[in-house]
């Protein structure tokens, strides 16, 4: 069988979950022989792709444009470009696909459900138009399935993560020096979305500092991320501080090496991805996301916390200043429990969530689309063997 070409499809990449998601991936599909390449508006994150030597295809776009309007420009790049499937990620590129799938109805439309925030109308206008669904959570996956999509058609692909670029270090102190923090403080780090569906996670972060700090005087917080609420953080962030009389809280722009800030902190803050990356590094994860509150990562939380894709697509309880402070505290004052946690994090993250997996399975499903393609089937609406 011949090359596979893939066209992926984000409408606005910024600095997240997905756009990471798609970029370890496409990265690791290359071993197997995948070539990807990604259509977009535009967004901050392009440079990105295309200094990892990723394809990237520009589609213009004005106020008046439609679903419609852009798929024929999908049509012009597959054709062009010998694309075999197109994989869409976010809901503007769903809405593509009942367009596509009536312009090029031999080409197979794959697409990957990265959260809960999509109406059951939205998934099952998707789950239609596509002929494989990849949901990243258990929960996502029957979510999926509600909404009127066969259980066949829906394989749940956990986020893979690169253990080599996500691994724990000896050398926390040279980190901190690259980043320009102290070598010695007990550092708290929160990564994620500075948006609308995560920025108050991130506020509340910044009030359980407050109080941490209040009782250790050597207490930092770092907060890294993107989005349009990065000012207000920081107005709250300037506030806390000079309620404390010193610099306690940072709220920094996003970055391409969070690798560096995992290894550098004491205990991450995050949900998703970010949880996984850290965990990854071996560092004890609170876990707060857009369902709510999950906890300290451990033995007893962990079955739970997958499935609920670490607060974001579930949660026990709502993530409130006081929790994030008291689990911070305890992490802070039980090293042995910090350790603890963080190893097992490392070895259940290299066991169930490794690039190298997620990225063997997504393959499976792009050859199970293109083989039948490749036999002369036609496939509308999806796949029937």
């Amino acid at each position: 069988m011949s090359a596979v070409k893939v066209l992926m499809f984000i409408s606005h990449p910024e600095f997240g979950g997905t756009e990471t998601h798609v970029l370890s991936l496409a990265k690791r599909l290359r071993k197997y022989g995948i070539q990807t390449g990604v259509a977009t508006y535009g967004g901050p994150f392009v440079p990105i792709l295309r200094r990892q030597g990723i394809s990237v295809h520009k589609i213009s776009r004005t106020k008046s444009s439609s679903s419609a309007t852009a798929a024929l420009a999908l049509v012009s790049i597959v054709k062009k470009s010998g694309y075999d499937i197109v994989h869409a990620h976010d809901i503007e590129s769903f809405r593509m696909l009942p367009h596509l799938a009536k312009r090029l109805p031999t080409i197979p439309r794959v697409i990957t459900v990265h959260g809960v925030y999509y109406s059951m109308p939205e998934l099952r206008c998707a789950a239609r138009a596509a002929n494989l669904v990849i949901a990243v959570s258990p929960i996502v996956r029957q979510r999926v399935i509600r909404a009127g999509a066969p259980e066949a058609k829906v394989k749940w692909i956990p986020n893979g993560i690169d253990l080599e670029k996500y691994a724990p270090t000896t050398h926390v102190i040279r980190y901190r020096r690259m980043l320009k923090l102290p070598p010695k403080a007990p550092i708290g780090l929160y990564a994620g979305r500075f948006q609308g569906d995560k920025w108050k996670i991130a506020r509340k972060f910044i009030l359980a500092s407050e109080q941490v700090a209040r009782k250790n005087s050597s207490f930092i917080s770092v907060l890294v991320g993107y989005g349009v609420y990065r000012i207000q953080l920081s107005q709250l962030a300037k506030q806390v501080n000079q309620r404390l009389g010193r610099a306690a809280v940072r709220v920094l722009p996003p970055t391409t090496h969070m690798e560096n800030y995992y290894r550098a902190a004491n205990l991450v803050v995050g949900t998703g991805r970010v949880a996984l990356e850290a965990m990854a590094c071996g560092k004890p994860v609170i876990t707060a996301g857009i369902s709510g509150y999950e906890g300290i990562i451990g033995p007893k939380t962990w079955r739970r916390s997958v499935a609920h894709q670490f607060g974001d697509h579930g949660a026990i309880k709502r993530t409130t200043v006081r929790a994030l402070s008291n689990d911070i505290h305890r992490l802070l004052a039980q090293p042995q429990l910090a350790t603890l946690s963080g190893r097992f994090a490392r070895t259940r993250v290299l066991q169930e969530f490794s690039i190298r997996q997620a990225a063997k399975s997504t393959r499976q499903v792009y050859m199970k689309t293109v083989s039948v393609r490749r036999r002369g089937i036609r496939t509308p609406v999806g796949i029937r063997r």
